[in-house]
């Protein structure tokens, strides 16, 4: 019987992943916290980061009959094993040894998500006529309060090819959702894709709905239909 402890994983070096990045059976999970992956992150990889909802989300994002690398803050393998196999998830190719560092060391090319504060975009609505809002929340949290020209996409939509091909290539996407994970999860998806022009938004509506630059632009239209 196979042991669910970490020690199964087979550690990988940097020399033995790289060709593993083109291997359409094979997915990177970067499992680091979010904020922590948009500084910079193994190319293709998806964020899937263990201070969230990573086994509800693994489920959602991560398809399914594919092989998982792990990526990992060192010491946190055993971790991202044990609960993406909590998650349904069977098949591992081992993990990055040394994680993400390991990758820096060997002088590798890394990917990076741009993250901005609520003002930046407050402040870039202006001037930007290529911007789009892309909201990735569920629908009743959108409903209960959005920017008013934002395009509402809930992250499990983002994983219908159909759903992503209707995004321009030129479009400036400003992607956000409650707190920031989720977005970052969508950027990562996103990025797979072959859209670069995009960045996320720190702290999500929270911060958005606080910022003063955005109260002009924010409908809610719950309250707006009470008579």
């Amino acid at each position: 019987m196979e042991s669910k402890s970490a020690s199964t994983l087979k550690p990988l070096s940097v020399q033995e992943i790289i060709p593993l990045i083109d291997n359409t059976e094979v997915i990177f999970v970067d499992t680091r916290h979010a904020d922590v992956f948009t500084e910079g992150y193994v190319p293709s990889s998806i964020s899937i980061g263990l201070e969230g909802k990573l086994e509800e989300w693994s489920k959602i994002v991560l398809p399914s009959g594919k092989k998982i690398l792990i990526i990992a803050e060192p010491d946190k393998e055993e971790e991202s094993h044990k609960r993406l196999q909590d998650a349904g998830f069977k098949d591992f190719v081992g993990f990055l040894d040394g994680g993400f560092g390991a990758w820096l060391k060997e002088g590798r090319e890394m990917d990076m998500i741009i993250s901005i504060d609520a003002d930046e975009m407050g402040m870039d609505l202006s001037f930007d006529e290529n911007i789009v809002v892309l909201d990735v929340r569920k629908n009743n949290e959108y409903e209960a309060g959005h920017i008013d020209f934002a395009v509402n996409l809930p992250l499990d939509e983002l994983t219908d090819p159909a759903t992503v091909s209707s995004i321009e290539e030129n479009d400036s996407l400003y992607i956000h959702c409650a707190g920031g994970y989720r977005s970052v999860i969508a950027a990562s998806l996103l990025k797979r894709h072959g859209l670069t022009k995009l960045r996320n938004i720190k702290g999500g509506w929270k911060l958005m709905a606080q910022e003063p630059g955005l109260q002009q632009k924010i409908v809610y239209p719950k309250k707006n239909s009470e008579k």
